[in-house]
């Protein structure tokens, strides 16, 4: 390893268009995200391919259905015991007493949560989606490299590197340039799509 002073300096890769590397870690990225080669083309034009947008809904609709349910389990067990308890004060009905309890200690935090559900609508992974499907070119693309340290196998892909170390083992990538493509913001819980190996590095 060459140093400049007392500084150690990193050697710049040599990059090579190893074919056998290549088509190797196509055939991996392929399988371990599940995704062909007609899907990574799409990725590359900035589309989502068919299967892709399919997945996307699907997932939309589950975290539509978790709203839902959500907001069903807020209804019966919060809302409606206050409103009943609303009613019965508002009425004069027997046991007053106790529903002026419920109002008084429990309206202010069931009011509370629901304007806290009702903000975060605007913020959730679902209206995420819901951009992503109705974007005319939604996917995105990082650049990055994966080289040999001294821990083993080193994933330099920005804020994707969670992303593809989570699904695709480190050590199973070969030396070399990769590009990821994905939906969402980078920065905030990114949905990876596809990724291939633009160009192998070289062995000294």
């Amino acid at each position: 390893m060459p140093y400049d002073g007392d500084q150690r300096v990193e050697p710049a890769p040599a990059w090579a268009d190893d074919l056998d590397a290549l088509r190797g870690m196509a055939a991996l990225l392929a399988t371990e995200l599940r995704c062909s080669p007609a899907d990574l083309d799409a990725n590359r034009a900035g589309l989502l391919a068919p299967r892709q947008r399919r997945r996307l809904i699907r997932r939309l609709a589950r975290h539509v259905a978790g709203l839902v349910l959500s907001g069903a389990v807020v209804l019966v067990l919060l809302v409606i015991p206050l409103v009943s308890a609303l009613i019965n004060v508002v009425t004069g009905a027997p046991r007053t007493g106790d529903s002026l309890f419920v109002l008084f200690f429990f309206g202010p935090t069931i009011v509370l949560l629901l304007m806290g559900m009702a903000a975060g609508l605007p913020q959730s992974q679902a209206r995420d989606l819901l951009d992503v499907l109705r974007a005319a070119a939604p996917v995105q693309r990082v650049v990055g490299e994966v080289r040999d340290g001294d821990g083993g196998r080193e994933v330099r892909l920005g804020p994707l590197t969670y992303s593809l170390t989570a699904r695709v083992d480190a050590g199973l990538l070969a030396p070399g340039r990769y590009a990821a493509y994905h939906v969402g913001s980078p920065f905030d819980s990114p949905i990876l799509l596809s990724a291939e190996l633009l160009a192998a590095e070289t062995p000294d």
